[in-house]
């Protein structure tokens, strides 16, 4: 037969005491190295509590100034080297403020453990140096030293973000930087192949060709010639993806201020299933009422490559004529907004240039080119 478990953490109370390990008699620098690692992973549970917990929109602020405030306490009386690289890795993965990183290879060494057994913390730890040749020399060691499947890990990492953003020309280069240092690695051939797509999707350049289906009538189709002549947001997002569903507020606000401009929206969802979609569109907070479309294999799809869609939310405005304007950043929070203002002009703006064109031009035309009078016969 089949079983049907599941966990509800909500069934559980709460431990009223913090966690703690002790190795017992003699092992007092095991104890103070699992103190640390335990008061790290209590402050990331918090922080990713809070925002899952987050309304959509809500702006989440953490104050971690308890944790990292000990931390730099502790490792002015720290002697043990593996408790010192402990506090260290939670300081560049928190970065407070006023800490100085400059020494951190000596610090937080090339070959330390922790690297292997985290590769995001290989790429947090360099970023919090300052530029130059030595944050430069400190990430290429750090590269060097990873096993293989974490090599790619950290190759990913780094150029997720300048392929997100759009950013082909200084993903090359990263990316060249890193086959020079460690050539080899299979990720590049697919990274190489994410960045040639993004350079096609920039501002200024046509909107690729598309055809997808409309998600609650099959027999319609969506392509860039069923939005001719209006501005169209395309938005790629998913229900379980949080910074997705943390845009709909700005999204829902403008596209009631901006949809009777000529706006409209696609969204494009990357979700397991279509079903999924309908639930959360039931709640009034969110009905999304643009189009809407179904993305089979998500990022898998010849759609996700041919936008280069590698993470979401990606929003993408596409002017009447076909052509992208805005990308990225320019599209998200309020943002949003900003944007849509500067392109679509108010229904005053738009009258009072009509009014211009009809009153003013024709007697500045005719003033300045006046009619001949053809004599009768």
């Amino acid at each position: 037969g089949m079983a049907d478990l599941r966990f509800d953490p909500k069934a559980f109370p709460a431990p009223a005491v913090t966690a703690s390990i002790s190795f017992g008699k003699g092992s007092e620098n095991l104890d103070r190295y699992a103190t640390v690692m335990l008061q790290r992973q209590a402050l990331i549970d918090r922080v990713e509590n809070a925002f899952r917990h987050a309304k959509p929109g809500e702006r989440v602020t953490i104050s971690m100034k308890a944790e990292t405030t000990a931390w730099q306490a502790d490792l002015k009386a720290e002697a043990d080297p593996l408790t010192r690289q402990a506090l260290w890795l939670a300081l560049t993965q928190f970065s407070p403020d006023g800490l100085d990183f400059s020494n951190l290879p000596k610090d937080l060494p090339p070959d330390s453990p922790f690297f292997a057994s985290e590769p995001v913390a290989a790429m947090h730890a360099p970023d919090r140096m300052p530029e130059g040749p030595a944050r430069n020399a400190y990430e290429a060691d750090i590269f060097r030293g990873l096993d293989p499947k974490s090599a790619e890990v950290f190759v990913r990492s780094q150029l997720s973000g300048l392929i997100y953003e759009g950013k082909a020309a200084e993903a090359r280069t990263k990316l060249a930087s890193f086959e020079s240092t460690r050539p080899g690695l299979p990720i590049y051939a697919k990274l190489a192949t994410q960045i040639e797509a993004t350079g096609k999707i920039v501002v200024g350049a046509r909107v690729p060709a598309f055809q997808i289906a409309n998600l609650t009538d099959a027999t319609e189709t969506y392509s860039p010639a069923s939005f001719k002549g209006k501005y169209l947001l395309l938005d790629f997002w998913a229900t379980w993806c949080g910074p997705c569903r943390a845009e709909m507020p700005q999204l829902h606000k403008a596209y009631a201020e901006f949809h009777p401009r000529g706006l409209e929206v696609l969204s494009l969802s990357f979700d397991l299933k279509a079903a999924d979609i309908a639930p959360y569109r039931k709640d009034a907070a969110h009905p999304m009422p643009w189009h809407h479309a179904f993305v089979e294999k998500g990022f898998q799809s010849d759609l996700a490559k041919a936008f280069a869609v590698t993470g979401i939310p990606k929003p993408i405005l596409v002017d009447p004529s076909g052509k992208i304007v805005a990308m990225g950043e320019s599209l998200r929070g309020e943002e949003l907004e900003k944007t849509l203002t500067k392109l679509l002009p108010s229904t005053t703006k738009r009258f009072f240039m009509s009014w211009l064109w009809f009153h003013l031009f024709p007697p500045l035309v005719f003033g300045l080119f006046p009619m001949r009078q053809v004599p009768s016969s």
